[in-house]
């Protein structure tokens, strides 16, 4: 595939092969076999000298159309930063050949955040466009540095307050040991019914993440004695990520705002157990914004980054 014999492209190969890169869980083989697609194609980048994978990804048959993930907030392509760059070119060019073998028209590729491995984005973005993708969506994705510094540092004066009157009041941030996940469901459902966005997984679905990867989802919650006045579900990315997903409020509550305190909670989460970032996902849809939601996210001290997605026609080709 390359103009030397540095490096070779393995498909869905039988036995594990190392990894020379910094992964993430919905590229991981173990979490690719539970999404929905049934097709699917993982391509290991593999040097020869070390034995190690340098780049990786897995392409998901839909119809006619090559989708990176098939489920999940982002895919794409994993790779090492000691990689040349010619032969990350020469990667996406043996991807999009493939693609084409097997009669695919398009192919469509979710990026991980900017955040998560600022340069590592920037060089696998100029890739995509030097082999003809175009941008599908520019989203826009938030995040919290975690540092020795107080949560409350970075913290707009009005969400101060809104954390101090659920301090007040008495709540308290817990992670839930055993949740009572029909109870937490519903709420989830409750909530965004009530700000008008769509209910996407069923409840099989929702209890199947924590059957599926135990201690990978796990949900905290603030509670009003025995009363959830917030929750969210946390999902382990990596060691050093974790990423807030699905929060949700009791409309009683929305008075106190107690999304803060469950965020200041997962920070102080966060910095026990050496986390280094908490991805709180995008505040934007297919590229259009949720003006609230961006200056929430700024409020509590939170930092932008991009989340592009691709998209290639290989019928013009």
């Amino acid at each position: 595939m390359t103009a030397d014999s540095q490096y070779t492209v393995v498909v869905n190969p039988e036995a594990t092969i190392p990894i020379g890169f910094q992964t993430y869980l919905f590229n991981e083989p173990f979490h690719i076999s539970k999404q929905a697609c049934k097709e699917t194609y993982t391509f290991y980048l593999l040097h020869q000298q070390s034995k190690q994978a340098h780049a990786r990804f897995t392409l998901f048959v839909e119809k006619n159309k090559g989708i990176s993930p098939c489920r999940g907030p982002f895919g794409s392509i994993e790779f090492s930063l000691q990689l040349p760059v010619q032969h990350l070119d020469a990667f996406v060019e043996y991807i999009d050949a493939f693609a084409r073998g097997l009669g695919l028209q398009q192919l469509v590729v979710k990026s991980y955040p900017f955040c998560y491995q600022p340069e590592a984005s920037a060089i696998l973005s100029a890739a995509l466009l030097r082999q003809k993708y175009q941008l599908l969506y520019t989203d826009l994705n938030y995040h919290i540095p975690i540092t020795q510094k107080e949560f409350t540092k970075g913290l707009h004066p009005s969400e101060k307050r809104r954390l101090q009157k659920s301090v007040n009041k008495g709540f308290v941030f817990t992670e839930e040991a055993d949740p009572d996940l029909p109870l937490i469901y519903q709420l989830l459902v409750d909530s965004r019914t009530r700000k008008g966005y769509p209910v996407t997984m069923s409840f099989n679905d929702f209890g199947r993440l924590f059957h599926d990867f135990p201690g990978i989802y796990k949900v905290f919650t603030v509670r009003d004695k025995q009363i959830i006045a917030a929750v969210t579900v946390v999902v382990h990315i990596n060691q050093k990520i974790f990423y807030y997903f699905l929060p949700a409020h009791h409309a009683a509550y929305d008075a106190y705002s107690p999304m803060v305190l469950l965020i200041q909670g997962l920070y102080i989460y966060c910095q026990k157990n050496h986390v280094e970032l908490l991805d709180l996902g995008i505040s934007t849809d297919k590229s259009v914004p949720n003006y609230g939601l961006m200056r929430f996210k700024q409020n509590l001290g939170a930092l932008v980054s991009l989340k592009l997605s691709f998209v290639k026609d290989l019928g013009q080709e």
